[in-house]
């Protein structure tokens, strides 16, 4: 399980701050290192047509414009995808013209009107990547900002903020990198690295049977390569204790679906007296106006696919200030 489970504060240097911080740099290597982050920009921007140029940009600024800019962010939130953007941006063919260097660090928590990087070289390569890399930016802080709300929540808890798969096709990494800078815990990545047997999975297959099922499929998912994890969803409380039958070895995880906060309380309870090791998901309709109750249940996790199908983009703009107090005629 990850330490990020609490929100990182860029002025402190306790102990779960830094696990934060080495949570981050970690995804940073791992989910988006610069050739992964250079290929994402690079994709993004071929949707502009890029190699056809910007006819906007290259009928108003000169070719040998210079220029300095600010990300500035319009209001406050938390930081994702900055040192990944700069990293990828080195490796891309406009190296060489533009430069991105961050004024705050991935996890930093910023106020409004605040800047975050600054920007400096070619005017007609600044204005033309401006939107894809404000666009990816946008969109990782605000999946960082609503998940560490979704963590200050139940900070009096033990509950762990995970993510799902619910992500925009094709930007998932980018995505739980930013579960992760919000202090959340970025749950599998694909179809490969855990195991998650859920109703679909399990329809038609009688409480009776679920127990001896589910440690068949589990040792078969296990041979296949090694997991993350082995999830088993259940909707009643009654799937719940034949889940309890199962070897802890086999499964680690119950996902308990739509469950109240009541019933999770019964099935926690149910968990510590059988002196069993699952760890008990809550999952299912999950928002912050119930997550706190879910939590102080006493569930290990809760997993909620609105912390990044469902969140806001922070508003950040690039400020341009040209280095030259005349601007280059365009002949």
């Amino acid at each position: 399980m990850s330490d990020a489970s609490r929100h990182h504060d860029s002025t402190s240097t306790s102990a779960v701050d830094r696990g934060l911080c080495a949570s981050i740099e970690n995804a940073a290597t791992t989910l988006m290192p610069p050739l992964v982050a250079s290929e994402l920009l690079i994709r993004t921007l071929a949707e502009d047509e890029i190699h056809l140029g910007d006819v906007t940009t290259r009928s108003m600024v000169g070719a040998s414009e210079v220029l300095s800019a600010q990300m500035m962010t319009r209001k406050p939130g938390v930081i994702a995808g900055l040192g990944p953007l700069a990293s990828g941006l080195r490796e891309t063919p406009w190296a060489k013209e533009l430069s991105m260097t961050p004024i705050v660090a991935d996890g930093d928590r910023v106020a409004a009107g605040q800047a975050i990087a600054s920007v400096t070289g070619s005017s007609q390569i600044a204005l033309e990547l401006e939107r894809s890399l404000l666009n990816l930016l946008c969109l990782s802080c605000g999946v960082a900002t609503l998940t560490a709300q979704f963590v200050a929540a139940v900070s009096h808890t033990k509950a762990v903020i995970c993510g799902t798969r619910k992500t925009i096709p094709g930007l998932r990494a980018w995505q739980k990198y930013a579960v992760i800078c919000g202090g959340g815990e970025p749950h599998r990545m694909s179809l490969a690295d855990a195991a998650m047997f859920k109703d679909n999975h399990l329809a038609g297959v009688k409480n009776v049977d679920l127990a001896h099922r589910v440690a068949e499929a589990s040792r078969r998912a296990r041979a296949l390569r090694p997991l993350k994890f082995v999830a088993v969803e259940v909707d009643t409380i009654d799937q719940f204790q034949s889940l309890l039958n199962v070897d802890d070895a086999l499964v680690d995880i119950a996902l308990m679906d739509n469950m109240p906060a009541d019933l999770l309380a019964r099935c926690v309870a149910l968990r510590d007296k059988a002196k069993s090791r699952l760890l008990l998901e809550a999952t299912g309709n999950v928002t912050l106006a119930n997550v706190a109750a879910l939590a102080e249940s006493g569930v290990d996790r809760i997993s909620t696919g609105s912390i990044t199908h469902s969140a806001s983009w922070l508003d950040i703009g690039l400020d341009i200030t040209f280095e030259s107090d005349s601007r280059e005629a365009i002949s």
